[in-house]
């Protein structure tokens, strides 16, 4: 066997650990206020949303569900970005095979969440891009995963994105 892969080689690394959590807390930020700019348009132009509270502090889902995706958001970054995407990208030739990388495995990443529904898999497609072009930059699970775990927790609770 010739190829042997280091865990470093597919995100699992603490290397520049740092810029990772600052980057990644800023891209963090700003898609939050993003995505509570998408509910205040929800609300006010989609009947389903019409007269819901912008945000819902005291919906979380219950802890079960913000402990188990504490461990869920990691789990699928390592098998989207650090394996599906860096693999994807390794296989490729050419000047776009990064881009191309992020893309098929962010579509994945939305066909893989159409089980809750079509929004939902929409929605994870778009934040698979974001969380791959982060990954790609970095080239560490770390900010991502922390990325993935606040942002998912959010749209599914607080915010009530989805409605679901």
């Amino acid at each position: 066997m010739k190829h042997r892969p280091r865990p470093a080689d597919y995100g699992w690394t603490l290397g520049n650990w740092r810029r990772s959590i600052s980057e990644s807390l800023g891209i963090t930020a700003l898609t939050l206020v993003a995505m509570v700019g998408l509910k205040a348009m929800l609300i006010r132009y989609t009947a389903h949303f019409r007269g819901a509270p912008l945000i819902e502090w005291g919906y979380w889902g219950g802890w079960a569900t913000v402990i188990s995706y504490f461990f869920v958001a990691p789990a699928q970054e390592l098998l989207g970005r650090g394996f599906l995407q860096n693999s994807i990208e390794k296989f490729l030739t050419g000047r776009h095979r990064t881009l191309l990388a992020i893309v098929l495995t962010a579509v994945q990443f939305g066909v893989v969440h159409l089980h809750f529904s079509f929004a939902t898999g929409a929605l994870a497609m778009a934040s698979g891009i974001l969380f791959g072009a982060m990954f790609a930059r970095q080239r560490t699970l770390l900010g991502v995963s922390m990325s993935h775990f606040l942002l998912g927790t959010l749209a599914f609770g607080p915010l009530r994105l989805l409605g679901i």
